[in-house]
């Protein structure tokens, strides 16, 4: 049986960037750590998409100016000691990503803060769902959701 796991975003960042592709102007980028694993081997890699960013509320990503180069390949697993090393390299591997395109990144600009995978592993963990500290993570899964009332 071949076990797979979800791609899973170990870090998660928008910045304000400067691109042009396929004659649209873009203002902002998505930088991504990515960890993928199928069959006992792991797969890192560093995505970036760039997206015109119209307003400040717009995060609308494009995926016609998204490119992605593996950072490591090899058989094992997900580990923190590795995406830690390979977080230190990830705007120096970016930065040429972007180059190679004609973009820039502005690494001091950035449009909110980091996203980080936590979690085990081999549950499908998100960056940004994690149950209050008030509440244990069984009781936050497993809380109703409201439902939504209409007004006539």
């Amino acid at each position: 049986m071949l076990v797979t796991m979800d791609p899973v975003n170990v870090y998660k960042q928008f910045f304000e960037a400067e691109c042009e592709a396929n004659g649209v102007a873009r203002h902002a980028v998505q930088g991504l750590l990515v960890a993928e694993s199928q069959g006992g081997h792991i797969r890192y890699y560093v995505s970036l998409s760039f997206f015109p960013h119209v307003d400040p509320e717009d995060f609308g990503v494009t995926y016609d100016a998204c490119w992605e180069e593996t950072l490591y390949e090899a058989p094992g697993r997900r580990s923190k000691k590795r995406e830690e090393a390979l977080l230190s390299s990830f705007r120096e591997k970016a930065d040429g990503m972007a180059a190679e395109h004609g973009a820039r990144v502005f690494w001091d600009r950035p449009l909110g803060g980091p996203g980080r995978a936590r979690g085990d592993s081999s549950r499908n963990t998100s960056l940004f769902y994690q149950a209050p500290s008030s509440m244990s993570k069984t009781t936050w899964m497993l809380r109703p959701v409201q439902p939504l009332m209409m007004f006539v």
